[in-house]
């Protein structure tokens, strides 16, 4: 019957893994080398001992993962994890700990470890090796992904300062932007109007009717258009178009809503004071 260790080949990544070992034992050090080796990694390892050595690697070598015991004399696998910290260094990091120490190995993994490994159970090595690397590779592309939107979005914000209707970006249930010409058509400040949000200046009775427009634009990829009355500073109803887009911001749903007031014509029928009216036109 196979060996965990003998099953372990399909786990090594398809690329050359570099790993600094940091171990005082050489006996230790060879036997973690070998459980590795008998998983067919594509290896290359640099073995340490003190300090100074850990340091001076990682300044002059390039690392996919550390590998370090818990006690190493003078110093210990903590004292390597602050050290990397310090030099700002973000590499997975998996402690090798005895069953004795597993207790002290929880604790580090709170300090910041990627893993530890018991030293009985070395043929599960491989397997932490592998789960660090991914979600090291999770990561990385989730905060490239997090760039990527916040910097599209600084650069819709930037847009839609130079256009002259109002917009309004909302994330969840929470106004999360509001331009200035917003202030322009309603009156009131781009504070009052990120705490509120838009459809708050929707009245009551015919906000029904906008929502309704909401939901469908939730439901679609294309842009989703109203015509509906808002409340203003100044007391008044203001009749305005607005259009609903449904977008995705740092993986939440969030829609861009842009408005525009109606000029009405001296010609068109004239709106009663009191009626209101939320009509869709898409």
């Amino acid at each position: 019957m196979p060996s965990k260790v003998q099953s372990i080949p399909s786990l090594a990544p398809k690329f050359p893994l570099a790993i600094l070992l940091v171990e005082d034992n050489p006996v230790h050090a060879e036997l973690c080398l070998e459980v590795l080796s008998g998983a067919e990694f594509d290896l290359s390892a640099e073995v340490v001992t003190t300090r100074g050595e850990f340091v001076e690697k990682l300044q002059t070598g390039v690392y996919d993962i550390v590998l370090s015991d818990y006690h190493l004399g003078t110093w210990t696998g903590l004292d390597a994890l602050d050290a990397m910290r310090e030099m700002g260094m973000d590499i997975p990091y998996l402690l090798m700990t005895s069953a004795l120490e597993e207790q002290t190995a929880v604790e580090c993994t709170r300090r910041g470890i990627t893993d530890y490994v018991l030293k009985s159970r070395l043929d599960q090595l491989p397997m932490a090796i592998h789960q660090a690397l991914e979600q090291r590779a999770a990561r990385v592309e989730r905060e490239r992904a997090e760039l990527s939107t916040a910097r599209a979005e600084t650069k819709l914000r930037e847009l839609a300062e130079y256009i002259p209707n109002a917009v309004f970006i909302d994330r969840g249930s929470k106004c999360m932007y509001v331009n200035s010409a917003a202030e322009a058509i309603t009156g009131f400040s781009r504070n009052e109007l990120v705490r509120s949000g838009f459809w708050s200046l929707i009245p009551a009775e015919i906000k029904s009717a906008a929502e309704g427009q909401r939901r469908h634009a939730r439901r679609t990829e294309e842009p989703v258009r109203c015509r509906t009355q808002i409340s203003t500073r100044w007391g008044s109803d203001r009749l305005v178009e607005f259009t609903i887009k449904a977008l995705e911001i740092a993986g939440a749903r969030a829609e861009l809503i842009s408005v525009f007031p109606i000029v009405e014509s001296r010609t068109a029928p004239v709106v009663a004071q009191n009626t209101r009216a939320a009509v869709s036109i898409n």
